[in-house]
């Protein structure tokens, strides 16, 4: 597997062949911007043997590993380039099992994404990532939210990534779940009543495959 460079490690990396058009394999790799390195590669590993395993044959894929503190994407095609390209042919949806307590949450949410697509999208070639967190409901709940998108959009499409992202995850906060996100080819949004943003920095590698 292609690792990330300790130099230019951002959460995001892209690779594409060289060849004919029609032959060459464009590939990015994405993480969330707060895990370190290492822990990333090894959520990044388990998807290409999935991919591997499971679409052989495919000319474009793309998949996904969730764990509580972070999400991995690894997505290919063969004859398209997909650098700097919105795409919305893939989402996938994870919430928790658990609901919460709440009559605030999604408009707490609302108010919070607002800011931070906004914030997120004004990023730069290297970073698009905002995040935040806020007590409501009295100070009786936490909520932690970030929000990222791969680099290589621009201030336009990730905006109108995140603002997709923002519309789907209202599936979860209306119920109320404990926890949801939505991620996409090119950016993520994601919530939780307990601290997203300090994952650890030690990890089993044997989870790695």
């Amino acid at each position: 597997m292609l690792l990330i460079k300790n130099s230019s490690y951002n959460g995001f990396y892209h690779t594409q062949s060289a060849g004919k058009p029609e032959e060459q394999v464009s590939a990015s790799f994405f993480c969330a911007l707060n895990v370190v390195k290492g822990l990333c590669e090894c959520c990044l590993r388990n998807v290409v043997q999935y991919i591997r395993k499971n679409c052989p044959k495919q000319q474009e894929a793309v998949a996904w590993d969730f764990y509580p503190y972070l999400q991995c994407m690894v997505r290919y095609s063969t004859g398209r380039k997909i650098f700097s390209m919105l795409d919305d042919w893939a989402w996938c949806r994870s919430g928790d099992d658990l609901s919460v307590s709440t009559v605030n949450l999604e408009k707490t949410m609302d108010s919070m994404i607002n800011k931070l697509k906004v914030k997120a999208a004004g990023g730069n070639a290297l970073r698009k990532y905002a995040s935040d967190s806020i007590h409501y409901d009295g100070d009786e709940h936490a909520l932690y939210v970030d929000v990222q998108c791969t680099p290589d959009l621009t201030k336009e499409d990730c905006l109108k990534c995140l603002t997709k992202g923002s519309n789907e995850i209202r599936n979860f906060t209306r119920t109320p779940l404990f926890s949801g996100r939505v991620i996409s080819t090119n950016c993520y949004v994601r919530y939780a009543h307990t601290n997203l943003f300090n994952p650890p920095t030690e990890y089993n590698t044997k989870l790695c495959g």
